[in-house]
């Protein structure tokens, strides 16, 4: 009589169950490959979700600017007007309703030949010399920012030179 050798241990349940472990092995491996394709997505949508509000934000900047440039220019007309009738209180109280209109920190009126702030919504500016040669030098609008304020420059004109400058200063 012979006998046959039985698998025993590991073959055996290995044997038994093959198709269970083979279904357990692709769950498993469509577990991974779905895991895997989430972060891939995931990292995708952070990317594109903060070049979006990057985007965001320089057009909001952009039309601020635009809404700003426009504003400024209007306010110096109204300057010209006030300084060629020698009316400097009407030209403070346009700088004092525009600050409190729009979204103005500061706003100045420097003269264009001796760089003298004439008037300013900030009264300790008053009298003193404007530092940044750049804006008194504009001949036609200026931008400037820094980390903190946009600064445009808008030149007041009189019929053959320029009277002065309007600084318009406003935070980022």
């Amino acid at each position: 009589m012979t006998t046959e050798e039985k698998p025993t241990g590991w073959k055996t349940f290995l044997l038994r169950h093959s198709l269970t472990l083979l279904f357990a092995l692709i769950a498993g491996g469509i577990f991974l490959w779905g895991w895997l394709s989430m972060r891939s997505m995931q990292a995708d949508f952070d990317q594109r979700q903060t070049e979006l509000i990057d985007s965001f934000h320089r057009e909001v900047d952009t039309l601020h600017l635009e809404g700003m440039e426009r504003t400024a220019k209007v306010l110096s007309w109204a300057i010209r007007s006030e300084v060629s009738r020698n009316n400097q209180e009407q030209v403070n109280q346009f700088f004092l309703q525009f600050i409190r209109d729009a979204r103005v920190s500061k706003a100045q009126y420097v003269d264009a030949e001796t760089g003298e702030i004439l008037i300013s919504t900030d009264k300790k500016d008053e009298g003193t010399s404007l530092l940044n040669s750049l804006l008194l030098r504009a001949e036609k609008q200026t931008a400037q920012q820094d980390s903190l304020h946009w600064r445009i420059a808008t030149p007041v004109m009189g019929l053959n030179q320029k009277w002065g400058v309007l600084i318009v200063e406003s935070p980022r």
